[in-house]
């Protein structure tokens, strides 16, 4: 089932569920209604009284007031806020749902990973390839499709070698294109682009492998240059993993994954708003609702 129907039939029970509370709660206010006009504050009879106070508690009946039979007693203030809360998710839920849809800026993210094998002799069993992007986008600023197509904003290469070739990697390299940066998984400071050379690149695989894997330096620096200034964005990433100049690592794609929804900072603020308004009106019941029930 999509989403959507389960999101509306879980709304549908809540409406059922808060109707039959209301009906509860109002079928119980009609049977505690008194039978003759009697003090609001303790219920004591009062009808032929010739003084405005109560004798059984001595309270001012022109403060307190007189139930009559035709007056339902009011609800405590704590029956009011569970009442409140159980209202709350239906109007916040359809409220939140209008908004994230046409007010709230929505939130782009991809990752396509591609497994790279280059021959033997190399000392490298694979190596994990993944291009992935993070942007956002106003509902009303362009089309949301064309953020799919967006520019990778990081590179990793993640190397694996015949020993632990189903281990986690040995070395990771992560090239960050917003920023013209990389850095391995092990430095703790990001370096510019421009000083990874072939030689640096193949000196990192060499010593990640132990081995003879600077060899695939050319191929990777490659690889990582054609994606950088290639303007196509998200195309860009397959054309580039099939050039000639990767011919020496056999190529496939292992995976892709595209996820889209409001950016985190504007959930947490209508969290937030809902949460205060909770609690704004709740404690503005309890105000209320203590002057004015009687049990």
């Amino acid at each position: 089932m999509a989403a959507g129907g389960l999101l509306l039939i879980l709304v549908l029970v809540l409406v059922a569920v808060i109707g039959f509370v209301a009906f509860m709660i109002g079928r119980r206010s009609r049977v505690r209604s008194v039978a003759q006009p009697c003090c609001a504050n303790c219920l004591y009879p009062v009808a032929g009284l010739t003084s405005l106070s109560c004798p059984e508690c001595g309270s001012d009946l022109r403060t307190v007031g007189i139930l009559t039979p035709a007056m339902r007693r009011p609800i405590g203030p704590w029956l009011a806020i569970i009442l409140w809360t159980l209202a709350l998710p239906v109007p916040a839920l359809v409220i939140s749902g209008v908004f994230a849809s046409f007010l709230m800026p929505e939130r782009y993210e991809y990752e396509d990973a591609w497994r790279l094998t280059p021959a033997a002799g190399a000392g490298v069993d694979h190596i994990e390839f993944t291009a992935s992007a993070s942007s956002w986008r106003w509902p009303w600023s362009q089309p949301g499709t064309t953020a799919w197509n967006d520019k990778p904003d990081t590179l990793r290469f993640a190397l694996f070698t015949p020993a632990n070739a189903g281990a986690p990697a040995v070395a990771e390299l992560i090239v960050n294109l917003d920023t013209d940066t990389w850095r391995t998984a092990a430095d703790s400071q990001a370096r510019p682009l421009s000083e990874l050379d072939e030689s640096r690149l193949g000196a990192w695989l060499d010593a990640a492998s132990g081995s003879l894997a600077g060899q695939l330096a050319p191929p990777l620096l490659s690889l990582i240059d054609s994606i950088r200034h290639d303007p196509l964005g998200r195309p860009a990433i397959a054309v580039a993993v099939q050039a000639p100049s990767l011919a020496s690592l056999s190529v496939a794609q292992s995976g892709s994954m595209s996820m889209t929804g409001p950016t985190r900072g504007a959930m947490v603020a209508l969290l937030l708003f809902w949460v205060g308004l909770w609690l704004l009106v709740s404690l503005l019941l309890y105000r209320r609702q203590s002057r004015t029930a009687t049990g």
